[in-house]
This record gives structure tokens, C-alpha cells and sequence, in this order.
């Protein structure tokens, strides 16, 4: 090999020198990722760029917004009841598991993109728990015979009927108590 060089034969200090050199370059040439940008200050949790999956650890209602441009790798939870959802970014499914999971008395008000691609049992775009409700006024897609929305118990979708709002799914409302 022309021009390689033959490290058991440097000097220590060399051999250093070039092992410093190989791992600078190394972590050069690493991709970079950008992660967790869903941070949450007190109940209120911003979406901005290009984040992970989030859970809200927090015991109150968290006010949750995904901004215009960022995109959310699901799954984004938020358990405590009354907790709401205004998404104008992209929510973005691939798992076996529902892309956004609220709990009881969720509110959720999709403008942007929230979409499941996953066809296994389970997977789906959005699971509310009782007494929600769910207004889309753009895109919510999720892989054929899979929940769009799944209601756990009582609950009310308001689907916009404007010429760029579109579902593509089923809505399931689970039992009904009222």
C-alpha cells in the first residue's frame, strides 16, 4: 500500500499523534442527529426542529404544542387528564403503538400532519381516553383497517370540511356511556 503508513513501527509519541488524529476525524465523519426538542417548561411543552418520541412526566394537564415545521417522531404521551394538543407540525407514526396517546378529557386540534404507517394490531394514529375530543382541520392518515382516532370511552370528532382537510383511517369510538 503506497503512502500507508505501518503504526507498530512509529515511536509512541508518533503512534499517539496519529491515533489522536484518526479519532478526531472519526468523530468528524459521525452523523449528527437532532434530538429531543419537545421540552416542556412547567404544563406547557413546545415541538420545535426534529424530535424524538416524548412522554410528559408531569402530573398535571400539560398544554402541548407541535409548531409549524417541526417533525415529531412518534409516540408523544401525555397522560394526565385534560391535557391538550395543538399540533401545526408533523406527528409521525412508524411503530406499533397509537402516534399520540392522551388520556381522559384530551383535547386535540390537529392543523398540521399527523400520520401511522404501521398495519400491526395496535398501531394508530391517535388514542384518546374518555370524554375527548379530536378537531382535524388537515391531514390525519393512518395505515388501512388501523384507528385514525380511537375513543376509549365517549367522545366527539369535529373533522373541518375545508378543501385541505383530509382523514384517511377509521374513527373508532369505543363504549358509549351517554
Amino acid at each position: 500500500m503506497a503512502g500507508a503508513t505501518n503504526m507498530m513501527h512509529l515511536s509512541a509519541p508518533r503512534a499517539r499523534k496519529y491515533a489522536v488524529l484518526a479519532l478526531a476525524a472519526s468523530a468528524l465523519a459521525a452523523p449528527s442527529a437532532a434530538f429531543a426538542t419537545c421540552t416542556a417548561s412547567g404544563t406547557a411543552v413546545t415541538c420545535d426542529g426534529t424530535s424524538a418520541a416524548f412522554t410528559y412526566q408531569g402530573s398535571s394537564a400539560a398544554q402541548v404544542t407541535v409548531n409549524s415545521g417541526a417533525a415529531v417522531t412518534a409516540p408523544l404521551v401525555v397522560s394526565p387528564t385534560g391535557s391538550t394538543l395543538t399540533n401545526t407540525g408533523t406527528i409521525s407514526n412508524t411503530g406499533v403503538q397509537y402516534g399520540v396517546q392522551f388520556g381522559d378529557s384530551a383535547t386535540i386540534t390537529n392543523n398540521g400532519t399527523i400520520t401511522s404507517t404501521n398495519s400491526g394490531t395496535g398501531a394508530g394514529a391517535i388514542n384518546v381516553g374518555a370524554n375527548s375530543t379530536v378537531t382535524n382541520n388537515a391531514a390525519l392518515t393512518a395505515y388501512a383497517g388501523t384507528p385514525a382516532v380511537y375513543f376509549v370511552t365517549n367522545g366527539t370528532f369535529i373533522y373541518s370540511s375545508s378543501a385541505t382537510s383530509t382523514v384517511s383511517g377509521n374513527i373508532v369510538f369505543g363504549v358509549n356511556t351517554g
